[in-house]
């Protein structure tokens, strides 16, 4: 009865084909990654294209301009962050929630989804971040 952990093959040819793939793995670095170094990763010629206008916007493209750069001061950005508990006692900050609102008055009342602040008004520690 032959021990088949402690057999090998005595041919060689396992570790003659390895070297082969070595090697050849080597040749195509070396002819690669200095050809990648000085051209970069794009193709070399490359040549962007110009934008030509169409012409006039339409009305109702203009009157789309027109509401987004009245409208968009007023959006805000909010995060709702949190503290995670993990085993032994550590905690991390991480974020919970995140959404878009708008301010609503001249007061700073902001407009939301439920879901962007509902950690914050459980009363669990979570804080909101408003960016404007």
């Amino acid at each position: 009865m032959t021990d088949n952990l402690n057999s090998h093959d005595s041919s060689g040819r396992g570790s003659s084909t390895n070297l082969w793939l070595v090697i050849a793995v080597v040749a195509l670095a070396s002819v690669l990654v200095p050809r990648m170094w000085t051209r970069g990763f794009g193709p070399s010629d490359y040549v962007a294209r110009s934008i030509t206008p169409k012409g006039e916007l339409g009305a109702d493209e203009r009157s789309a301009i027109s509401v987004f750069k009245q409208t968009s001061p007023a959006v805000v950005f909010i995060r709702t962050k949190g503290y995670q508990r993990f085993q032994f006692g550590r905690t991390q900050e991480q974020e919970l929630s995140s959404g878009t609102g708008f301010v609503w008055d001249k007061q700073g009342h902001i407009v939301t989804n439920l879901h962007v602040v509902e950690q914050a008004l459980r009363g669990n520690g979570a804080a909101l971040e408003v960016q404007f």
